[in-house]
């Protein structure tokens, strides 16, 4: 299944772009989900993260399609990359890397992100044991300094949802 689609599947069943000004894709690849996002978000601003420089023909080519969208090429856990990024909306981290560490881009992020902003992390890679990968995604909600942030984990079919205000509810 495509980023795509599962962004466009997330959104019809969470409205996780419902009012969404900047939306932010970490680990972007090819522009799936940035596609889908500029479907939904006509004004504001678009930002494609990805650290792999293969991608960037493809997301320069979807750039030119798209006058909205960003594109950094960077490393999503160092904070210059975050420094040219503000008032973001959605975080649609699909970084491919051991949990932690995705929940680790995620913090890197926080001095971009709206209060009240919808983060989505979406990972294959589970190196916590069973179902501790929600435990992880509670705390470290409690701890994030956002009043109302919205967060959803997604690993397969298991999908946590964690919020400091019942928005997903």
């Amino acid at each position: 299944m495509e980023l795509y689609d599962i962004l466009k599947e997330l959104d019809e069943k969470f409205k996780l772009l419902r009012d969404s000004k900047n939306f932010v894709n970490v680990g972007c690849r090819a522009g799936s989900a940035l596609k889908y996002a500029a479907e939904k978000i006509k004004e504001g601003k678009i930002i494609g993260i990805e650290i792999n420089p293969l991608f960037k023909r493809n997301l320069d080519q979807l750039k030119s399609k798209i006058p909205n969208l960003e594109i950094i090429i960077g490393n999503p856990m160092e904070n210059s990359v975050w420094e040219q990024i503000t008032d973001i909306d959605v975080v649609f981290n699909t970084v491919n890397l051991e949990t932690i560490k995705v929940f680790q881009a995620t913090e890197s992020a926080l001095k971009s992100i709206k209060d009240g902003a919808r983060i989505i992390n979406l990972y294959k890679a589970n190196f916590l044991p069973e179902n501790e990968h929600i435990n992880f995604a509670e705390k470290f909600i409690q701890r994030l300094p956002l009043k109302t942030t919205e967060f959803l984990t997604i690993k397969g079919n298991l999908v946590s949802v964690s919020t400091k205000k019942g928005i997903f509810d």
